[in-house]
């Protein structure tokens, strides 16, 4: 098994699905960007401000988002914390425009600025910064996205008296016994309908 990590963002994740390149990747389900794609919810979690231990929001046990948008904020590849300024009417000062997460954080551990990361990046993180959480907190969901398999229908046998397929479709685990039976009563229908008949062997 051989596996290919790339790194990327909302927008070049599910690109890169479309056009094969990747098989699957993981990405907020309510992007815009992934209309269309199957995707699967793994997981949720929070975001924290990341500030400079001198900065004078640092002592706080929290700090507002219209707090941080009078802030030089460093933009990170991720859509959530620019998102959740804008139900407030707040648009952040972005000076800096940074995909790595690990950049984002030594330009902070350097007083360029702050941000806001997501709580799981920054368990691996061991920079000299304060993180604080938000008010109001800023979430994200992770799903894995990936294309919708076609389905998969071939001739598997060839009986005495019937010819066997294999059909195959994919569906979520937890509605796997309804879409079984529900295909096997639309199978019959259809044979019903066309006046197709299941033969017997005949032993006389």
């Amino acid at each position: 098994v051989h596996f290919l990590l790339h790194q990327g963002d909302y927008t070049t994740i599910p690109a890169w699905v479309r056009a094969g390149e990747i098989d699957f990747g993981f990405v907020n389900p309510d992007a815009e960007s992934v209309r269309g794609l199957h995707t699967i919810f793994v997981t949720s979690g929070g975001h924290k401000a990341v500030l400079h231990p001198d900065h004078p929001l640092a002592a706080q046990p929290w700090v507002t988002l219209e707090q941080l948008a009078k802030e030089t904020f460093l933009e990170g590849c991720l859509s959530e914390p620019l998102e959740a300024f804008r139900p407030l009417g707040l648009e952040p000062r972005v000076e800096l425009r940074m995909h790595d997460n690990f950049s984002i954080c030594s330009m902070v551990e350097a007083n360029v600025g702050v941000s806001i990361l997501p709580e799981l990046a920054l368990r691996k993180m061991n920079f000299r910064i304060v993180q604080l959480p938000t008010v109001p907190p800023v979430i994200r969901r992770v799903s894995l996205v990936m294309k919708d398999p076609e389905p998969f229908c071939r001739l598997t046998k060839q009986n005495e008296s019937s010819l066997d397929f294999a059909l195959r479709v994919w569906t979520k685990k937890e509605d796997y016994w309804t879409v079984n039976f529900d295909l096997l009563e639309t199978v019959n229908d259809r044979f019903v309908a066309e006046g197709i008949e299941i033969p017997f062997n005949q032993l006389d």
